[in-house]
């Protein structure tokens, strides 16, 4: 239980533990934070030490050509500026031509998001495992500009995700872009005469609203990396 919380009181306030160790009619004192942190550090000191294994074996068996696919997901905590990443790894296991996938945890990020921070974090990161640049043969993140500059710096081909760029087209086309009235008065003003004659061909506004959209999801997958 202690290994669960890096708080050193989550469990002395959980009505369901009391209740429950009152039942063996047991008094539970919560363990002192350094105690905590021991057995926190001792246990990621034993799973990155199996992951190294891992990897260093698979490594061996490719005989030094490039193995291993990394998917990396980057974000901001909500209502700070703390930023994090998380990266998973996989890679085919030639005894058994299964698809082995391992997550590498959640690491904190320091710094701003630019594309020099991103290869940095990612390198140490990915070197506490014993995984070297030499050892990827692909990277698969979102679309954005930090993140997409970040992969152009390896010699791993970059290949976009594609739920991201659905989930970002899906938003665009039903309206989640949070456009107001005078953004949409604009955008049609912008779009010229042919914009508006569509403006006026559809009698309904909620149809000709989403004609817009899917318009404009169809122009995006045609400039997207996504197309194919």
């Amino acid at each position: 239980m202690q290994i669960m919380t890096s708080s050193s009181h989550a469990f002395s306030t959980s009505a369901y533990v009391r209740s429950f160790l009152a039942g063996f009619r047991i008094n539970y004192a919560p363990p002192a934070l350094g105690t905590v942190m021991l057995h926190l550090s001792e246990l990621a000191s034993l799973i990155s030490s199996i992951l190294v294994d891992l990897f260093t074996a698979a490594a061996n068996e490719y005989m030094g050509v490039p193995w291993a696919h990394v998917c990396i997901d980057m974000w901001t905590a909500p209502g700070s500026r703390a930023s994090y990443g998380a990266l998973i790894l996989r890679f085919t296991d030639l005894g058994t031509f299964a698809i082995k996938q391992k997550s590498l945890g959640v690491w904190a990020c320091p710094g701003k998001h630019n594309h020099k921070a991103i290869v940095k974090w990612q390198q140490e990161v990915l070197g506490r495992v014993g995984i070297s640049e030499g050892d990827i043969a692909s990277t698969t993140t979102d679309s954005g500009s930090n993140v997409r500059k970040a992969e152009a710096d390896l010699d791993a081909p970059w290949i976009p995700c594609a739920a991201h760029a659905l989930n970002v087209a899906v938003q665009k086309a039903l309206g989640a872009s949070g456009e107001s009235a005078n953004q949409q008065a604009i955008r049609v003003a912008a779009g010229g005469r042919a914009a508006r004659r569509r403006l006026k061909a559809c009698p309904n506004p909620a149809a000709r609203e989403l004609l817009t959209r899917l318009r404009a999801t169809t122009t995006f997958f045609k400039y997207s990396d996504a197309e194919a």
